[in-house]
């Protein structure tokens, strides 16, 4: 059985599996695209990354999508 941990995304509580890393994060939240950037407890993650980098519990990701206007 894979432990569920609870993170902080955009500033609400979220659970997912244990072992996720960014890539499966994404996914499980259901952002379908690539037009945004991850930042893991305050350092971007560049996309490259996105399959190595290993999300614990309690980090603090924040995902930024451009937005059109102004």
């Amino acid at each position: 059985m894979v432990e569920k941990i609870e993170i902080v995304v955009n500033g609400e509580k979220k659970v997912i599996l244990n072992k996720s890393n960014i890539k499966e994060m994404i996914k499980t939240l259901g952002y379908e695209d690539n037009s945004f950037a991850v930042v893991l407890n305050g350092t971007f993650v560049d996309l490259k990354k996105y399959d190595e980098t290993k999300i614990a519990k309690g980090d603090t990701i924040e995902i930024l999508a451009p937005m059109a206007g102004g």
